[in-house]
């Protein structure tokens, strides 16, 4: 399958930018930060002819705080607060404002400490005479699913969680700044199992998945993880027809692979089932450093393949070695199976200040990556379920989200004719139905195009119209009483 477009682009260009979180001490300002990232795009547009489609944030939106600063639950929403203005900036520039083309996940340093460490205490050791057997129990605990016992190695003790509900509430920071940005038309839940978004561009046929990988991730522990309740949950919205033949790409934090002596990375086991979702392209962040991964499938021969964007405001010492400050351009080029990399990173020493170039791509030892992607066969698509569809939202008056179903089905069918018409006109959009419709090419649309020209007074086209043969020769009962009706109406028009 070539994952085909339903409108005339040629490309889709994404921009993606991750670790966001700002350095103390050598920071950028809003400001300099938007001037610096227009200026590179301004070149960008001039040297390929193509703009910036959607934009994805891979998480670690501020730098957050310690669980023992005061005032800590202040200081993270006025770190939140910047990032906002930053990205409803970044929102204006690229895409007139319209916040729905930019795509935000949570990342590690999205997670309140402060919250976690509320609601967990140390688990005193209460066998003194065998503390060993204890400790092992515990330690069995620590690993299995959905476990509450946690390790602190800076306190060098185990901890329980205590409070679920304040525990989930490490995410409320987040969550408020996400139903903020998305000028409240979006929400970010508390419950694990509802952590995840979809986003929709049936103009290029391309379906985003934004997921928290930051599951069961907190003070005590750094690992990435999603809950896999949000993968099937995801698989159950995706059975809509509309999401058919869409191309799936999915976006979290963590990066798939580490060292073994950590564990801030999230099991690459999870490719797996994002795969069995029909995902074949992943946007990660986390390591401060571009990447490409290709996984493939074990049980059904497919194959993902991941993305990995630096930091965009990382500090310095935060930056994985030989790596600057940078951020990702990922093209499709449109009814293709391959995706073009480019990366761009901070060209000299000015942290306040940045100037973004070409950069060698991590695997590639070139400025510039063309990465095959892998091609799903084709689902057949329910032709009755559209239709009852369409026909449910013209009735409740929704006709953009009409046409947005009816532009992925074949414009010469009847019926998918007649709805659009129906809902241009309901749009007033003439100039798309005199381009698409006229002449008329069966009786349902003579008829809805005599009543169309008059209600607009065209009467030279209405004339013409009135004149053709297909007009004057049809036996269809509704096309004869129009036509006498609209040959008088036209007559008493010009007798005026």
């Amino acid at each position: 399958m070539k994952f085909e477009s339903t409108n005339n682009s040629k490309k889709i260009s994404i921009l993606h930018v991750s670790d966001l979180h700002r350095s103390k001490t050598h920071s950028v300002s809003n400001v300099a930060l938007l001037h610096s990232l227009k200026q590179d795009f301004d070149r960008y547009s001039d040297s390929t002819g193509q703009k910036i489609d959607i934009a994805i944030v891979s998480g670690d939106i501020v730098q957050g705080v310690s669980p023992t600063e005061p005032n800590a639950v202040k200081l993270l929403d006025l770190q939140y607060n910047e990032a906002e203005d930053f990205l409803g900036e970044f929102a204006e520039f690229f895409f007139d404002g319209n916040r729905e083309k930019v795509i935000l996940v949570p990342g590690n340093h999205d997670v309140s400490w402060s919250h976690s460490a509320s609601s967990m205490q140390p688990i005193v050791i209460k066998d003194i005479a065998n503390p060993n057997s204890e400790r092992r129990e515990l330690l069995k605990q620590l690993f299995m699913t959905n476990s509450p016992i946690r390790w602190s190695w800076d306190s060098f003790n185990f901890y329980r969680i205590i409070d679920w509900e304040i525990y989930n509430k490490r995410f409320e920071a987040f969550s408020k700044f996400y139903h903020n940005f998305y000028n409240k038309k979006r929400n970010y839940s508390l419950e694990p199992f509802q952590q995840f978004d979809i986003f929709d561009f049936p103009e290029f046929n391309v379906t985003v998945l934004g997921f928290n990988s930051c599951f069961e991730n907190d003070h005590c522990k750094s690992i990435g993880k999603i809950n896999p309740a949000c993968i099937a949950n995801a698989s159950t919205i995706l059975r809509h027809y509309k999401y058919n033949n869409r191309m799936l790409i999915s976006v979290w934090h963590h990066s798939t692979k580490g060292i073994p002596i950590k564990m801030d990375y999230m099991d690459s086991t999870v490719l797996e089932n994002l795969m069995d979702l029909e995902v074949n392209v992943g946007f990660q962040g986390h390591q401060h450093k571009n990447d490409v991964i290709s996984e493939y499938s074990k049980v059904n021969s497919s194959k993902i393949v991941v993305f990995g964007a630096g930091s965009l405001c990382a500090d310095p010492n935060e930056l994985a070695s030989g790596y600057r400050r940078s951020y990702n351009i990922v093209e499709h080029e449109l009814g293709s199976n391959k995706m073009t990399l480019r990366v761009r990173e901070m060209k000299h020493s000015g942290f306040d200040a940045p100037i973004w170039g070409e950069s060698i791509i991590e695997g590639f030892n070139q400025h510039e990556a063309e990465i095959e992607i892998f091609a799903r066969p084709q689902k057949p698509i329910n032709i009755i379920s559209i239709m009852e569809e369409v026909e449910s939202l013209i009735r409740y008056q929704e006709y953009k989200q009409a046409l947005l179903l009816l532009d992925t089905m074949d414009f010469t069918l009847p019926l998918v004719r007649k709805f659009m018409f129906e809902c241009y006109i309901h749009l007033d959009m003439e100039d798309k139905i005199l381009e698409l419709f006229y002449p008329p090419q069966s009786n349902s649309e003579i008829c809805l195009f005599l009543e169309f020209l008059w209600e607009k007074r065209d009467i030279h086209r209405l004339r013409q119209l009135l004149q053709m043969d297909s007009v004057k020769d049809s036996d269809d009962p509704s096309v004869k009483h129009l036509t006498k009706k609209y040959m008088s109406l036209v007559e008493d028009y010009n007798e005026v």
